[in-house]
């Protein structure tokens, strides 16, 4: 007997369970193909900022040891750039697709930190008074 043959003999609760079954199975596996994305994401998103926090020495590297001050900075703010936007981008694209994750919003606060974002934070309420 086949499957198929299997399944066509079954009683309806049962056929109807195993449809509830089988959508579940696909609900999770898509869950997972997220859950790999974002996994993957935040691998690339830890090597950026640990870049971007190197940026300076890594400059000093690429430039050389007779490069000018002024030229070394540049260079490290361009790679602090270039690091942060892509961490930036990817968080919130990742945010999108699950917004519940709070390890998404803090790298995202990163990136705009260290892109010049403020700081401070943001008042939620006024005083009384």
């Amino acid at each position: 007997m086949s499957r198929q043959e299997y399944i066509d003999k079954m009683p309806a609760d049962q056929k109807k369970a195993l449809e509830e079954l089988k959508k579940q199975n696909a609900e999770a596996m898509k869950a997972n193909q997220v859950i790999n994305t974002l996994n993957a994401d935040l691998k690339v998103v830890n090597q950026d900022i640990k870049d971007a926090e190197n940026a300076h020495s890594q400059a000093a590297q690429d430039l050389g040891a007779s490069a000018a001050r002024d030229a070394v900075e540049a260079k490290a703010t361009e790679i602090r750039n270039a690091k942060y936007t892509e961490v930036e981008t990817m968080m919130t694209k990742d945010t999108g697709l699950m917004a519940d994750q709070s390890i998404l919003w803090t790298n995202l606060a990163r990136a705009e930190l260290g892109l010049g974002g403020s700081a401070e934070p943001l008042q939620l309420y006024s005083p009384a008074g």
